[in-house]
């Protein structure tokens, strides 16, 4: 974990970092991570197995896509046009903006679906230029982590 990344997240025994009631989000050590999460919704934003059918999550998402603090939302999950629906709820304008990644996290479907739509299309980083997968998700990383930390040659291993 990159410490100046999470700043003053509590550092400890793990935790359910967003509980499913609702009404616990805004209270007691969900308080400052529900926080970092609202912060960072910004740029290109890739969900991972979210399944959008929070309001206290939504709302965030939805305020800053329509505003355009995010530029892209990428949904990566087995039934992403079913997350799309339920954060949406029909604004086609939006849907515009929302990349759907058809695939189960962890296997190969997932990757080709990341190195293609995600990667390449939205990220910025092309196929034309002969890079493979990890070298594309290398230079996605190296660009990552050049915002927040300064690379430490040691710890640069791909």
């Amino acid at each position: 974990m990159f410490t100046d990344l999470y700043g003053s997240v509590p550092q400890g025994k793990p935790c359910i970092i967003f509980p499913g009631q609702e009404e616990k989000v805004n209270r007691g050590q969900t308080e400052t991570l529900y926080n970092y999460f609202k912060d960072n919704l910004k740029g290109n934003c890739l969900f991972v197995g979210f399944s959008f059918r929070h309001d206290d999550f939504n709302r965030p998402i939805l305020d800053r896509l329509q505003n355009g603090t995010i530029r892209n939302i990428g949904i990566l999950s087995p039934h992403p046009d079913e997350s799309v629906e339920r954060l949406i709820m029909g604004n086609k304008k939006l849907r515009e903006r929302i990349v759907t990644l058809k695939a189960n996290f962890g296997e190969r479907d997932a990757v080709d679906q990341l190195a293609q739509k995600w990667f390449n299309e939205v990220e910025g980083f092309s196929d034309r230029s002969g890079y493979s997968l990890l070298e594309t998700a290398a230079k996605w990383r190296q660009k990552l982590e050049s915002g927040y930390i300064k690379p430490d040659a040691s710890t640069m291993r791909f």
